[in-house]
């Protein structure tokens, strides 16, 4: 029940003669709510904004109890004491 993204990327440096529709590409991704950038992993350019501009979209959320107790915060209590359970096989 997440929202779905889509991003359109387009290869940069495929080749000189390669022809690039930026403005189509661009106005397809206005059009249709994507994230439009020219990058190329060739030469790194814009890589890094990518990621960053993917990462700021991607939605925030809080981690989902799984079954812990009630209220009790994610991580390792290291104030509570543990018990340990000892097997009948390795009691003295």
């Amino acid at each position: 029940m997440g929202v779905e993204r889509q991003y359109l990327f387009l290869p940069y440096s495929l080749s000189p003669s390669t022809p690039h529709p930026l403005q189509e590409a661009q106005a397809y991704a206005d059009d249709n709510s994507l994230l439009f950038m020219e990058t190329s992993a060739k030469t790194a350019m814009n890589v890094n904004d990518l990621f960053l501009a993917i990462a700021k979209k991607l939605p925030k959320s809080e981690p989902q109890n799984l079954g812990g107790a009630a209220g009790r915060s994610w991580g390792v209590d290291l104030h509570e004491q543990s018990q340990q359970n000892k097997s009948q096989c390795c009691s003295t």
